[in-house]
């Protein structure tokens, strides 16, 4: 498959990286080119949800934009056969339940970091 995004879960992109289906948590850096400025993405897995740790809040804390990522990634996830190939998800949890495997994530802005000032 020629998707960038897809190489990175499947681990043939980066040398160092993991295979999604190999791991319960996924760290994404996520570059904001306007600020120079990076976030960091926790994707946890099990719990079926999107993480967010922005030291950098107010004027680019867009919310918006991870809601985009959390409607996305799962169809990335589905295209590479992701759930079908991690027999350890518990399909019955509240997380996967009555939900199908292109549902979005749910998306978490984390409070209580230490914040920039521009």
């Amino acid at each position: 498959m020629e998707d960038i995004i897809v190489q990175y879960i499947l681990d043939y992109y980066m040398h160092c990286n993991t295979p999604w289906v190999e791991v319960d948590h996924v760290l994404m850096l996520v570059h904001v080119h306007i600020v120079e400025h990076r976030i960091v993405a926790h994707f946890d897995i099990h719990s079926k949800c999107l993480n967010v740790l922005n030291s950098l809040r107010g004027k680019y804390d867009d919310i918006k934009a991870w809601e985009t990522i959390s409607v996305v990634l799962p169809y990335f996830l589905d295209m590479v056969g992701f759930s079908s190939a991690r027999k350890d998800l518990k399909l019955s949890s509240e997380y996967y339940a009555n939900k199908k495997p292109i549902d979005p994530f749910q998306v978490y802005m984390m409070d209580g970091l230490f914040e920039q000032q521009l």
